[in-house]
């Protein structure tokens, strides 16, 4: 963008100004004479039931509440007007006693781990209810329907804008900050701030949500920008970019799409190219917008229409693209100028720019001289450009040069037509044009593309059983979860099939990019190489287990059959001998136990509960690890995330397990003993002991839900859930 350097810093809106005198205004018709469009803004959350805000509406009725009159602050219960704000306080209060009253059985010089637990369950608990009422008494006070007189007022509203200050502003001297904001009074540029000189001079907008008394938007609350696209012939459509900065209300997206979607009503069909800046959040350089005539579609597919192929000329000034391209660094003060006009020109036939391009060499003007001198003197362009060849007097660079561009969009009309089609309503498109689809996304032509699930999943009935079986193991499971349940039946004694041959044939796992990494991690003489390449080896295969084993029995089994169950324990009991004999791996314990992890996973989540899987349970007991640095690492190995959460779904038929749970307790009781007894006073706000004292509390409040889970009558303990909140929540202090 180094053609914007112009001297800003002290004259920035004379600079816009200047700017904004190249800008098409392609959306004039829009706006007012400032360049605006001011919108009414009702914010989401304070809508539905006339003026009531939901989720205070929602909870008054749960607890069996009717509002009357929200705005004025009522509601009844039987007989009783009651105050709104009086009943959710009284709400608060009665879910806090009720989760005091939930723990006060436990005692403390009974049970001081317990205790402990217990206590700062309760805690957090009290502090999720608090801050829940507070934001609904909150919203309730705060509310848009009580604090207005009406529905519409609702303190905010939207303006959209083509003012070249307001677009240039985006960023700059806002509450928010992005890489367009122009620095400034000590701040430093963004780094893509040259783009706003460009939106400035292309046509692009912004949206801003503003309060209703800032119409001037002095302080916007949050921006949109307003991305406008050209095609070639002339015509612009306005995209907003999926970014929004600043303290977005929710509903301000969609209303900015809304007005946009009124404005411009349906947008003709064509490939479109981006104009303004180069950077953007959302979008490429080009997008596609499908025709909705079906014939046009079906044109689309075949690569067929004006817009699939052509070609334009343009001669281009390489002058003037040099000179931009040297024209000086941004200091972060100044924009250094260069004077000197682009006559660069793109045409539509050839004949047209051979006309120009001969105009354009007869330039032998005293100022093109000087031009090319006085650039070279400045140091923007090289010397090169200011001599001519001596026999012939024509100057050794030409300026002008004219070239063919050629366009081909057929791929992309192609796929956008694909996309069209397959979501469109069944029976919308002939069974023709889904064939046609087929043969290109599956006939060698197309060898990787999204449209391939996507049609594999809006239309199973396309293919048979043989070609079914030929897919790759997730397409086939995409079309199983499709099928009507006679059809999965049938698929599904296909799949029995497969994963008991599987299982009795485990060398089908090592496929070729397994060996592929074998035999790479084989060549390698390093030490380091060779770990580093069985590690690969190691990630492929447990990838490749995902995919072929694991994945489709969670999809299709709930249970899996008990000869399935007995064959892949099997096949689990290999990975844990010392020298396992079907791993293509060497010496790497860790796969074995994300293997075996993993096959416990997949026994728990499909529901099988045998006499097999307990038994395989109890052998992964002495694999039971809880050591690990961080909680983070999912199903990695065999701990109470994974064996904890297997035996605790087992319910009733866990008893067997619940010695060694107590056992675990036991373990983790002594070691909190131990790591209370070794923090110093000095160290209560953080050590390392204190960190571990604080996962072992943890580590025992799960053994307790895993317990709970099992027997039911164990007095106070909460229900095991498994949840990845227990990776999410912070870790309770003391």
């Amino acid at each position: 963008m180094n053609w914007y350097k112009k001297k800003i810093a002290y004259d920035q809106e004379s600079y816009i100004q200047n700017l904004s005198r190249n800008n098409p205004f392609p959306f004039k018709e829009w706006f007012g004479e400032n360049g605006r469009s001011y919108i009414p803004f009702q914010a989401e959350g304070s809508e539905t039931q006339e003026g009531v805000d939901k989720y205070v509406a929602a909870e008054l009725s749960e607890k069996g509440y009717q509002i009357t009159d929200y705005r004025k602050g009522y509601c009844s219960k039987g007989n009783r007007s009651l105050r709104i704000g009086k009943v959710l306080n009284s709400l608060k209060q009665n879910s806090i006693n009720e989760l005091q009253n939930k723990y006060q059985n436990i005692n403390q010089e009974q049970d001081p781990i317990k205790y402990n637990i217990f206590k700062n369950q309760l805690q957090q608990e009290l502090e999720n209810t608090n801050k829940y009422y507070e934001e609904l008494i909150e919203t309730f006070i705060n509310s848009t329907y009580r604090t207005h007189k009406s529905k519409q007022d609702s303190g905010f509203m939207i303006v959209i804008s083509q003012n070249p200050h307001d677009v240039a502003q985006m960023s700059t001297g806002r509450q928010w900050t992005s890489c367009m904001d122009l620095g400034g009074g000590g701040s430093v540029p963004g780094s893509h701030h040259e783009d706003v000189f460009c939106e400035v001079q292309n046509g692009g907008l912004v949206a801003y949500l503003i309060r209703s008394d800032d119409t001037e938007i002095e302080d916007p609350l949050a921006r949109i920008h307003i991305r406008r696209f050209g095609n070639r012939s002339g015509k612009s459509m306005a995209i907003p970019e999926k970014s929004v900065y600043g303290n977005e209300i929710k509903g301000f997206q969609e209303a900015v799409q809304s007005w946009l979607n009124e404005k411009q009503g349906d947008i003709a069909p064509g490939p479109y190219r981006r104009m303004g800046g180069e950077y953007s959040d959302t979008f490429g350089d080009k997008m596609f917008i499908s025709p909705s005539n079906i014939e046009d579609v079906l044109k689309w597919l075949r690569g067929e229409g004006e817009d699939a192929q052509y070609s334009t000329w343009s001669v281009n000034d390489h002058l003037f693209l040099d000179a931009k391209e040297s024209s000086g660094i941004y200091d972060g003060a100044e924009y250094y100028n260069f004077d000197i006009e682009d006559y660069s020109k793109t045409f539509e036939t050839k004949e047209e720019a051979e006309k120009y391009l001969e105009e354009m060499n007869n330039l032998r003007t005293e100022m093109e001289e000087h031009y090319r001198e006085t650039l070279v003197e400045e140091g923007i362009i090289d010397s090169s450009w200011a001599e001519r060849d001596e026999e012939t007097g024509e100057w050794e660079e030409q300026r002008f040069w004219a070239q063919e561009n050629k366009t081909d969009h057929r791929s992309n009309m192609t796929n956008e037509a694909m996309k069209t089609i397959i979501n469109a309503p069944k029976g919308t498109y002939p069974i023709e044009a889904l064939k046609e689809i087929k043969d290109l996304l599956f006939g060698g032509k197309i060898l990787h593309s999204p449209r391939q699930s996507e049609l594999i999943q809006a239309y199973p009935e396309l293919f048979s059983n043989e070609e079914i079986n030929r897919m790759k193991d997730t397409d086939q499971l995409s079309i199983f979860k499709k099928l009507p349940p006679e059809q999965q039946e049938q698929q599904k004694r296909q799949w029995v099939d497969y994963v008991e041959n599987a299982l009795n044939n485990p060398n089908i796992f090592i496929t070729q990019e397994v060996q592929k990494r074998m035999r790479e991690r084989d060549m390698s003489s390093d030490i380091r190489d060779r770990v580093s390449s069985n590690d690969s080896v190691g990630l492929m295969y447990s990838h490749t287990l995902e995919n072929w084993l694991f994945s489709p029995l969670k999809e299709i089994f709930k249970p899996i059959p008990e000869p399935i169950i007995q064959k892949l324990v099997d096949f689990g009991m290999n990975f844990t001998k010392e020298d396992n004999p079907i791993s293509p791996y060497e010496d790497s314990s860790k796969y074995d136990r994300q293997i075996l992890s993993r096959i416990v996973t997949t026994l728990s989540q499909t529901k099988s509960d045998t006499p097999t899987v307990q038994n395989f349970y109890k052998q992964m007991l002495p694999l039971w690890d809880d050591n690990r640095e961080s909680y983070y690492d999912n199903y990695s190995d065999i701990s109470i995330e994974s064996l904890g959460r297997a035996i605790g779904d087992l319910g009733e038929n866990g008893r067997d397990f619940l010695p060694f749970i107590d056992k675990k307790i036991e373990e983790e009781r002594e070691s909190i003993t131990k790591l209370e007894q070794s923090i110093l006073p000095e160290q209560r706000e953080w050590s390392t002991n204190k960190d571990l004292l604080r996962r072992a509390y943890k580590k025992v409040e799960r053994l307790f839900n895993i317990k709970q889970s099992i027997d039911p009558e164990s007095s106070g303990e909460m229900r095991f859930k498994w949840s990845m909140n227990w990776y999410k929540k912070r870790i309770y202090g003391f």
